[in-house]
């Protein structure tokens, strides 16, 4: 898996590359072969290809976790599929699977 710099997530997601970078963030396929988004251990994005969704998590975080959400959103974007977004972490486990730290960051 080639290790990126952070600036180019955006890039490798909207081309669905499995990657990680000294950033912390990463990205790949899961067993049900969906592409998820991590910010260090956190999923902030999981992308279902097959039927061109991808649900984020928009949860308030570290300064380097917004950038992070904010690199996934750019690279979903480019990918043109629909987009749903999730305020609370829990909602978002829910409805992927995926674990969403339910610690906040309040601005």
């Amino acid at each position: 898996m080639p290790r990126i710099n952070t600036r180019h997530a955006d890039q490798f997601i909207a081309e669905l590359k499995p990657f990680t970078s000294n950033g912390a963030i990463s990205a790949d396929f899961d067993s049900a072969g969906n592409y998820v988004v991590k910010s260090y251990a956190t999923a902030i994005a999981v992308i279902y290809p097959d039927t061109q969704t991808a649900i984020l998590n928009r949860t308030k975080y570290s300064h380097t976790t917004t950038r992070h959400q904010y690199e996934a959103r750019q690279g979903v974007s480019r990918l043109g599929f629909a987009q749903i977004e999730l305020d609370d972490p829990d909602q978002f486990t829910e409805a992927t699977g995926h674990r969403a730290r339910v610690r906040r960051f309040d601005w």
